[in-house]
């Protein structure tokens, strides 16, 4: 038997964001990190670049 403590609860529309604040949100803790790596010198951005290229091509090959 379902009790009512068991239900799910409407959304609170104030606490509901959209995909777009999402994904932009994403774009800036990204940006954030890679510059802190840059600043002390963990990677290169040259490195960084290398690194996503071969990521991005694997991605793109499991793709097909």
């Amino acid at each position: 038997m379902i009790s009512e403590g068991n239900m799910a609860k409407p959304l609170d529309p104030k606490e509901v964001v959209t995909t777009q604040e999402i994904v932009i949100s994403n774009m800036l803790e990204i940006a954030a990190l890679r510059e802190l790596l840059f600043q002390k010198g963990v990677i290169t951005e040259e490195e960084f670049i290398d690194k996503f290229k071969k990521v991005d091509k694997k991605m793109k090959e499991k793709q097909k």
